[in-house]
């Protein structure tokens, strides 16, 4: 509460404005009274375009002023108030029978919901006990609001106490939904009736002024004893509900087609003085003739934001929000099934419609509800494009698309009966993490770079770009190249980096065939993200069983079973004497080859570690033999992550280049601030010699493998492993 006597000033002018519609009024006031006035408030839910309520700020409280369907809110009873509970343009979901808590006691519950004609019978109740009742149309636009009216509210009859607005309806295999997108709520039962003389703290009531028109809605006029003033004003307030309002709903459309090839890249950009990190349109994994904006900032992928209403070379280059996903693997969810995006972001498959060919997909982040959608694969190409408002002070800001590939039947036996799931297949993710979204500025440090300039986009050749400074400084680029496996059956390559020596890994997401056609090319590695390279080797291992090979670095491979006649063999990986995964291989050409992945690998899923590649399964006397011509390792369990500011030796990290294509894998480059020349490297360790080590004699083919497998995938997490 303020006591400062600098309203006085307001407080005569309030007082001379309601002159000219009370003139008695102007007489009982003085200068050390303080005017509530009440105004009208837009409804926040934009369903209820023309409509508005009455509100006062009564020391900080919002109170509404009593008002009838039957008259203006300019004829309202200014001094008798209910407190506002919701004024919401949230959306709401309740099933057939569901409850939803208001707040205060209130509750409403949707008692049935008829699909057949698109109505649903609605109860308000207070403590339990029966308020209204109300069969309210979801199909007739002009019936989709349930108003609450009732009498005797502090003896005045037809008050206005709650409005409901009906979004949709859907219905899934199961369950009736109905969508609320609107909820507007007094306090009715707790209304109270202002007399002059009434004390609201130090401030006395003192005149009751009634309104004349929605442009004097009239107010409650309070004197302070100790002469000091405040003013509370009623205003108008509009409804959060997007359908109660003279807003229209923002229109979801489709990013920019237009489709360019990528007209800069970064590669090049690597200099002591100044360096440019252009914006580029890059196509979305997933397949639409469709492109983004994005900006490699140091090695991080940034998207610059961008509209639905706007093609990408308007984006706004110097707002960025990070990459999270953009991915075209296959995901398939359940109803009510809920798949993890990342940074706290999911998405929910909350109802799936076989028959129309809909989904109901809520996108929510820690939890909490962000947007949700009815799609259908029918419409706008199965895609459901979420824009959101003040991101960085933008509005309708691209933050996530999602595209449904099908909707249908899963069908799963659970080994007691076979159990029929509707499904959705999503095969197309893309989304970035807007929550976090920054504005850099003229003069902002990354690392030791200082952004000097920003250039805004001009067109789609020319989408801009952020100019950055850094100091002098000797300067060395450690180059991502394309390095053929050691064993010839492997035809593919895997990226490697020199790194002062010392030959690191970096991490890429498998991209053997059994990913296709999901796969990562080469250049699609994380720079940043290293493993050392421990074996690449084509020599010739023999391995009895229970015979342990040490791959160095505590890791190992064992055989644990061999079957001569099936020509099969069960090895196992370890580190540490411990379990990681294991697998059965065989002399089938389309089964020789193990690539082990493991997830969670600084912060990366499905990374090789491993791969090994066995030639023959043979009997050796009273020994069966197992041949291994090929075997790949990286120490993934001490992997790291580089950034900007990192140093090896004397040298620090001063840019992290991704790559662009199979030509430019990407680098990382280097300065060194005493201009010592790069050519001292620090010695490579010597490589690592598998030995063969018996831990135990040869034994029969007894084992089930498959119960093997089993417990050991019972007694430890369950790796995620694929053949390649």
């Amino acid at each position: 509460m303020k006591k400062n006597t600098v309203f006085l000033l307001a407080a005569f002018a309030t007082l001379i404005s309601v002159v000219a519609y009370n003139a008695n009024a102007a007489d009982d006031a003085s200068s050390i009274t303080n005017v509530c006035d009440i105004d009208g408030t837009d409804y926040k839910s934009e369903n209820w375009s023309n409509e508005q309520y009455p509100l006062i700020d009564l020391f900080g409280e919002k109170e509404i002023p009593l008002f009838t369907t039957d008259g203006n809110i300019g004829n309202i009873h200014v001094n008798k108030l209910a407190k506002l509970i919701l004024d919401s343009n949230e959306t709401y979901t309740l099933k057939d029978g569901e409850k939803l808590d208001l707040g205060n006691g209130y509750a409403l519950e949707a008692k049935q919901i008829n699909i057949d004609n698109g109505k649903i019978w609605f109860e308000f109740s207070k403590d339990g006990k029966y308020i209204a009742d109300q069969i309210v149309s979801s199909s007739n636009e002009g019936n989709r609001t349930w108003t609450v009216t009732l009498d005797n509210v502090q003896g005045e009859n037809n008050i206005v106490v709650m409005k409901v607005h009906i979004k949709n309806l859907f219905v899934g295999a199961e369950t009736r939904v109905v969508w609320i997108d609107g909820i507007w709520l007094t306090d009715y039962t707790n209304t109270t009736t202002l007399k002059v003389g009434d004390k609201i703290g130090e401030f006395t009531l003192e005149k009751i002024i009634s309104g004349v028109n929605t442009s004097n809605m009239g107010g409650l006029v309070f004197e302070n004893t100790t002469g000091s003033s405040v003013a509370c004003n009623v205003v108008g307030t509009n409804y959060k509900c997007d359908s109660w309002s003279n807003v229209t709903a923002d229109t979801v459309n489709s990013a920019d087609t237009t489709s360019t090839a990528d007209t800069a890249n970064t590669a090049d950009n690597v200099s002591n003085i100044t360096n440019v990190c252009n914006v580029v349109s890059t196509s979305y994994k997933w397949g639409p003739n469709e492109q983004y904006p994005v900006i490699d900032l140091f090695g991080e992928k940034e998207v610059p934001l961008f509209t639905t209403n706007g093609n990408i070379s308007n984006a706004h280059v110097n707002k960025l929000a990070k990459l999270i996903v953009d991915s075209n693997e296959l995901h398939t969810l359940k109803d009510g099934e809920k798949l993890d995006l990342g940074q706290g972001y999911a998405l929910e498959a909350k109802q799936i419609n076989i028959r129309d060919k809909k989904a109901w997909l809520e996108f929510t982040r820690d939890g909490q509800h962000i947007a949700d959608q009815i799609v259908s694969i029918n419409d706008d190409n199965g895609t459901w494009t979420v824009a959101l408002d003040n991101v960085q002070g933008e509005k309708n800001v691209i933050v996530m698309r999602v595209h449904i590939n099908s909707i249908g039947l899963l069908t799963e036996d659970n080994g007691v009966n076979v159990v029929e799931y509707n499904d959705v297949e999503i095969d197309g993710i893309w989304l970035t993490d807007y929550a976090n979204a920054r504005t850099l500025k003229i003069g902002d440090k990354i690392g030791e770079f200082t952004l000097e300039n920003i250039v805004n986009g001009t067109n789609l050749s020319n989408l801009g770009s952020l100019v950055f400074e850094n100091a002098t400084g000797s300067s060395v680029v450690c180059n991502i190249v394309g390095t053929s496996y050691e064993c010839d059956s492997w035809s593919n390559q895997y990226p490697l980096i020199n790194l002062f020596g010392e030959k690191q890994v970096s991490l890429l997401a498998n991209n053997g065939p059994a990913w296709d056609p999901h796969n990562d090319p080469i250049w699609q590695c994380h720079v940043d993200k290293l493993a050392r390279l421990i074996l690449d080797s084509d020599d010739k291992f023999t391995l009895k069983t229970d015979e342990n090979l040490d791959l160095g670095q505590g890791y190992s491979i064992q055989v644990r079973q061999i079957d001569i006649e099936g020509k099969k063999a069960l090895l196992e990986f370890d580190k540490n004497g411990q379990y990681v995964d294991g697998t059965i291989l065989s002399t089938e050409p389309d089964n020789q080859n193990w690539t082990c992945l493991r997830n969670n690998i600084q912060g990366e899923d499905n990374i090789p570690v491993l791969k090994v590649y066995v030639s023959d399964i043979y009997q050796d006397g009273n020994d069966s033999v197992v041949q291994i011509d090929g075997i790949w390792l990286v120490d993934y369990a001490n992997a790291r992550t580089l950034k900007i500011g990192d140093k090896i030796g004397e040298f620090t990290l001063e840019k992290i280049v991704n790559g662009t294509n199979s030509s430019n894998l990407g680098s990382l480059a280097f300065k060194n601030s005493q201009a010592i020349d790069s050519s001292s490297p620090t010695p490579e360790e010597e490589p690592v010699v598998p030995t063969n080590k018996s831990t135990s004699p040869s034994t029969l083919w007894s084992l089930d493998i498959w119960k093997f497998i089993t417990s050991k995938f019972l007694a430890e997490e369950e790796p995620n492993s694929a053949k390649a």
